[in-house]
């Protein structure tokens, strides 16, 4: 979602109901496993 560009991380954290360092977190660790 975020990587399309469509959404901010303070979109995603409203939309999940998650603050914005959980997004964070959540998107560096997909990124590090993807490698």
């Amino acid at each position: 979602m975020h990587g399309t560009g469509e959404y901010a991380i303070s979109d995603l954290a409203e939309l999940f109901s998650v603050s914005r360092p959980t997004v964070y977190r959540t998107l560096a660790s997909r990124i590090r496993d993807a490698c």
